[in-house]
């Protein structure tokens, strides 16, 4: 019957609208607020490991170098050849999955793992306020690293600019959702009537039956 194929027809379509409100519902509702706190939340970590870090800067200047490993501190440009190596020795002669702290540099703790994933060592940098680790990767030199420490940590300020814009769209995300998660069915008045006509039908031809 023509009339029961268009409400069966009208029914797939306003059960797949709901379940898109349902959806949207849940990202407005606690999806999107949620992801919005934990960028909030990593933004002012960013925030306070910048100001660390200009609270102990560093030049670039051999002479000025500081670095702890091991426990031991490494001063100057000819300290800095022999960190660079410790370093290296460090890294290459841990092969274990758990973290093992190695040092300190600008404040900030080193930490170094074995992933298994990738068959390689790799660095955790601890944040200043000990609220989350800056993974690196590390290659096979230990100057090589070193450089690679002092990039992370001065990359810091682009990671908040960065968490600015995700923070920026994920916000601009929730007011487009809950716009959307207002729509109602454009073919509600559609359905509401063809379901009535349906049932007034039904209830006729079950009359005929009898009569």
């Amino acid at each position: 019957m023509e009339l029961e194929e268009k409400v069966t027809k009208l029914k797939i379509l306003r059960s797949a609208h709901m379940s898109k409100i349902y959806a949207l519902e849940k990202k407005v509702n606690s999806e999107l607020p949620f992801l919005i706190e934990t960028y909030e939340a990593r933004l002012n970590t960013l925030r306070s490991d910048v100001e660390y870090l200009e609270a102990h800067p560093y030049d670039g200047k051999p002479e000025n170098f500081h670095i702890v490993l091991n426990g031991d501190d490494y001063f100057g440009a000819d300290d800095k050849k022999v960190a660079a190596k410790v370093l290296q020795t460090l890294i290459d002669t841990h092969k274990n999955v758990n973290q093992k702290k190695i040092g300190n540099y600008r404040g900030f703790d080193l930490f170094v793992s074995y992933s298994l994933t990738e068959d390689a060592p790799v660095m955790h940098i601890q944040s200043a306020t000990g609220k989350f680790l800056y993974r690196m990767s590390v290659g096979n030199d230990g100057f090589g690293n070193l450089r690679r420490l002092d990039n992370l940590l001065s990359g810091i300020k682009k990671k908040i600019e960065d968490t600015e814009r995700d923070i920026e769209a994920v916000k601009n995300d929730l007011v487009i959702s809950a716009e959307e998660a207002k729509k109602p069915f454009p073919q509600e008045k559609e359905y509401n009537e063809a379901v009535l006509r349906l049932a007034q039908l039904n209830k006729q031809l079950a009359y005929e039956s009898i009569a």
